[in-house]
């Protein structure tokens, strides 16, 4: 897939171009044909993003891409960074809008939102923010929905003077942005639990499932199509002059394949003997699956000419005909027939007639659109802005009264449909966790707001001002990062006016800061223990920041950076998480597998705090000149990634020495272990989180991916994942390494034979740098995840192991 940019006429810099915003849109587009709402919603912000670019209107890149709007206001942001022009606390009246402005005789027009803004500064309106803060029966989607609570409050507390400041900022906009919340019936939970979606969320979740084509589609794959293919399996095992195709295991039952990875299969060959009217039988299944073709719609499966039903009939067409299946297309579909044969069995035996009419079943109880449609009645008496406090509801089933002639009562609820429930249920992160609900660091950080946001309030001692602070820090959370260039930051939580009028009345403690670590512990702990092979991603270091800001630590977490938008430059917090990783890691095998010298390393992030106390006070840090250090550190950086000192601009070079950056910092790793001091509580299970990572590896490694992007993806993935198992490794005593080495290799031994030939290397070059060599000693390699050129771990037809079977 192209990335946003392309690199500039001098090929010195990215330049951000219309290429992948109508590489989205004809996605969009795409998908819209059958994709409903929310496909046009999609089709909607892209065809905006680019008119407002080609019209000059949105300047990609900055902090403030539309012009006379300020960095505070929240915008709508598409996938990649791209401000599609629209503001989220603006546009088209919201209901609850309307219904005020109708409830107040209001006229519904162009001025209909100032008008609203401005009645909650008079008496009637401060009366109904009072109400709403001293009770907590309100809701902030967007920011800019707490800032008229906050001039409320700030002028019941004699604050008059901070109110009217903040109310210069907002009044320019009282025609364009919403600035008062969202009526609601009780207030938001707070504490300890957290929840993946709200009840309301569910329930547009279950309205939008598709109408019946699915389960059209499902019986007419198991009540048409399956029939027939279960005839083409029947007809070609007639040709047999054997046994039936037949997997073949070694003593422990695993798979025995060939150097190339492929099944090896055992039994007859096929298309060799031609039964007593077999060409008959032929003749009549082909005119069957005609006949069916006209009468309906076949799936991309049943239609498919590489898949092995169409194959099937290729093969039995040219057999009734007497024409000859090439040797190497009856060796593919035997390996299919053994494969089919070992998960259905053999057709016509008892064994595969019920598991037929198991999956016949299916299509014969109610469809899953009206149990969906009775979830949705059993959850609309529920508070919409929270989650589901009782579990039970996601998965207990339909009773009497629930019932309705096409559901029944004791209709157990599908799987699927109680999974898409209990995405809202009230729980705590180590729950979700275990039920699969949080199944990777990304799901982590977007709940996690919901605990930090307790934790950053705690400051506030009046609680009004506690809990709409809380409220505002999770809707800010939810806003969507801007493309930036040229090393700018995010808007940050303390750039909005009423948050910046609410920090006075802050009174952080020890026991405040004392919380913040805890959570901060906690946190880190939940995603090493549990996704030990993954980085810490960009939303979830944000939540990390703020938790280390309040507790005190000055921890230089740092951000993976896209590398189609890299500027080869990094800021000083990468050298401050380098100087760090060296004083974790030196003479550790981490040092020696990756060939670093930490204590040049270490050397710059001297030079460069030596120089910061030498520097003149006053100087702003925006006009300072280049700093040194950090223009070496980028450069060790290129080095490494032997693209030289000044390399020329391309997604995978950018790549390559953002991954060399990654090797000197461990991309957070060495920060979080030496700044929260885990030692002690990681440090058993530092052999468990390495092997869960080498799992990990495997797994994708050999799983199918679609195009030679996703396999770049997925090999960056998995050198990610094996740099952190490097990390995890080097903290064992040496004495300790050599036993996850045989294990390493124990569990090799266990892949296919064309995974472990093409992966051997890497194995090879950790051995070495165990026995106190390089990675490159012995025949070994080392496992990145970038390559400018082709990856030696992609295979030369650009499919991964597992597709080549």
């Amino acid at each position: 897939m192209a990335g946003p940019n392309g690199s500039g006429k001098d090929g010195t810099g990215p330049v951000i171009g219309p290429q992948y915003p109508l590489f989205q849109l004809a996605k969009a587009l795409h998908h819209g044909r059958t994709g409903g709402g929310t496909a046009e919603h999609r089709i909607r912000k892209w065809q905006a993003v680019l008119h407002g670019m080609l019209a000059g209107d949105i300047d990609v890149g900055t902090r403030t891409p539309l012009a006379d709007i300020p960095a505070w206001v929240t915008l709508e942001v598409a996938t990649g960074g791209f401000a599609t022009g629209a503001l989220l606390a603006g546009g088209a009246l919201r209901p609850h809008e309307r219904g005020l402005a109708t409830e107040l005789n209001l006229p519904i027009g162009g001025q209909t939102r100032a008008l609203l803004n401005a009645y909650f500064l008079g008496e009637d309106g401060q009366a109904r923010l009072a109400a709403m803060t001293d009770t907590g029966h309100f809701r902030i989607e967007v920011p800019e929905e707490g800032a008229l609570l906050v001039v409320y409050w700030l002028a019941r507390h004699g604050e008059t003077g901070a109110a009217q400041d903040l109310l210069d900022h907002l009044v320019p906009f009282f025609d364009r942005l919403r600035f008062f919340p969202i009526p609601a019936s009780d207030a938001p939970r707070s504490g300890a639990l957290v929840c993946l979606q709200t009840v309301g969320q569910t329930i547009e979740a279950l309205d939008r499932m598709a109408p019946q084509q699915q389960a059209s589609a499902q019986a007419d794959a198991i009540l048409v199509w399956t029939p027939l293919y279960d005839r083409a399996v029947d007809l070609l095992l007639a040709t047999v002059n054997g046994a039936p195709p037949r997997l073949d295991r070694d003593a422990a039952g695993r798979l025995r394949r060939d150097e190339r990875g492929l099944s090896l299969v055992g039994g007859g060959r096929i298309c060799r003997i031609t039964p007593p009217g077999w060409p008959d039988r032929a003749r009549a299944l082909m005119a069957a699956y005609g006949a069916a073709t006209l009468r309906q719609a076949a799936s991309r499966r049943w239609q498919d000419t590489a898949g092995a039903f169409r194959r099937f009939l290729q093969a039995i067409d040219a057999h009734a005909d007497g024409r000859t299946v090439p040797a190497g297309e009856q060796a593919h579909l035997e390996r299919a027939l053994a494969h089919f044969i070992a998960k259905w069995g053999v057709p016509t035996t008892d064994e595969h007639r019920a598991r037929r009419m198991a999956q016949a079943r299916q299509c014969t109880g109610p469809l899953h659109r009206d149990i969906a449609r009775l979830l949705t009645q059993r959850l609309a008496g529920l508070p919409k802005a929270d989650g589901l406090a009782d579990p039970a509801l996601a998965s207990r089933p339909i009773d009497a009264a629930e019932s309705r002639p096409t559901v029944p009562d004791g209709t157990a609820i599908p799987r699927h449909l109680s999974r898409k429930v209990g995405r809202a249920q009230v729980a705590t992160i180590e729950d979700l966790i275990g039920q699969g609900y949080i199944a990777s660091t990304d799901l982590l950080a977007v709940i996690l707001p919901q605990i930090t946001a307790d934790i950053r309030a705690a400051g506030f001692r009046d609680p009004a001002l506690r809990h709409l602070f809380t409220s505002l820090y999770r809707a800010f959370r939810r806003r969507r990062s801007l493309l930036l260039l040229n090393l700018e930051s995010q808007v940050g939580l303390g750039e909005l006016p009423w948050i910046a009028a609410m920090e006075p009345h802050r009174g952080d403690t020890l026991a405040d800061q004392d919380l913040a670590k805890t959570a901060l512990q906690d946190v880190t702990l939940l995603a090493l223990r549990h996704f030990p092979y993954a980085i810490i991603p960009n939303k979830l270091v944000q939540e990390l920041q703020a938790l280390a800001h309040q507790a005190g630590l000055g921890l230089p977490l740092v951000r993976e950076i896209a590398a189609d938008i890299f500027m080869g430059a990094f800021s000083a917090p990468y050298l401050a998480a380098a100087d760090r990783a060296g004083a974790l890691l030196a003479g550790t095998l981490y040092e020696r597998y990756y060939g670093i010298d930490f204590a040049a390393v270490r050397a710059l992030a001297s030079e460069r705090a030596r120089r910061r106390q030498a520097e003149r006070e006053g100087v702003s840090a925006r006009h300072r000149p280049a700093d040194p250090s950090l223009i070496a550190f980028a450069t060790l950086c290129s080095r490494r990634a032997h693209l030289g000192e000044r390399p020329g601009w391309s997604i995978a070079g950018n790549g390559a020495v953002i991954e060399q950056q990654q090797i000197l910092t461990t991309q957070n790793l060495a920060t979080l272990y030496g700044g929260l001091a885990l030692e002690s509580t990681l440090g058993p299970v530092l052999p468990g989180l390495a092997e869960r990572c080498f799992r990990w590896i495997c797994l994708r490694q050999q799983r199918r991916v679609h195009g030679r992007h996703a396999g770049l993806i997925m090999l960056k993935k998995t050198g990610y994942a094996w740099r952190q198992m490097i990390f995890f490794l080097a903290l064992l005593p040496d004495a300790d390494q050599p036993a996850f080495l045989d294990w390493m290799r124990q569990h090799l031994a266990a892949q296919s034979a064309a995974f472990r030939a093409r992966f051997a290397p890497a194995v090879t070059g950790l051995a070495s740098a165990m026995a106190g060599r390089g990675a490159t000693d012995d025949g070994g390699r080392p496992f990145l995840g970038w390559a400018v050129g082709d990856h030696w771990l992609m295979p030369a037809d650009d499919r991964p192991w597992s597709a080549r079977r």
